[in-house]
């Protein structure tokens, strides 16, 4: 039986493959940056899939995720992608960029990809690569009370990546 694709899975789509082409397309985008906004979107979006976060918000997610480290992206279907890509920057004690949200006040989408960018950076942009995923668990762990991340989401987090390491 054929499966028909909804309105919302297509324009979804379409709005994914124009942040990947803008991404690629970037001009400060090199090959290994594009390949690690495609792993932190993929980290973000297997993340929100264990949060139970909706679809909608999971695609959300993986968009934003994309398009995380670049500057600008002139594509006005992104523009909620786009804020929230900006925001993966504050800190759960406030002392973050661009506005210094304090805890709860970051959308979950961007506290999400900030989770995954850190992943991605400590397993990945490391001088004893690949790092053990019991040394990297241990430094998510640890993050936690520096005031970087959310707690909660940390330890949910910790509990993704052994679920999913099975």
């Amino acid at each position: 039986m054929t499966q028909y694709i909804n309105d919302y899975d297509y324009d979804n789509l379409i709005n994914s493959q124009i942040a990947l082409h803008a991404l690629q397309n970037s001009k400060q985008t090199s090959q290994s940056n594009f390949e690690k906004s495609v792993r932190i979107s993929f980290y973000s979006r297997l993340f929100a899939r264990y949060l139970e976060v909706s679809e909608i918000d999971g695609q959300l997610i993986y968009q934003a995720a994309l398009i995380h480290n670049i500057d600008y992206v002139p594509f006005p279907d992104l523009k909620k992608a786009l804020y929230i890509s900006r925001l993966y920057t504050e800190r759960w004690d406030g002392h973050g960029k661009p506005f210094g949200l304090l805890g709860s006040q970051t959308p979950i989408h961007a506290q999400i990809i900030a989770i995954s960018n850190y992943w991605e950076a400590i397993i990945f942009d490391n001088d004893d690569y690949p790092l053990l995923v019991h040394d990297a668990l241990t430094r998510i762990y640890e993050e936690r009370f520096d005031g970087h991340f959310n707690p909660k989401l940390v330890c949910d987090f910790i509990r993704f990546i052994i679920a999913t390491s099975k």
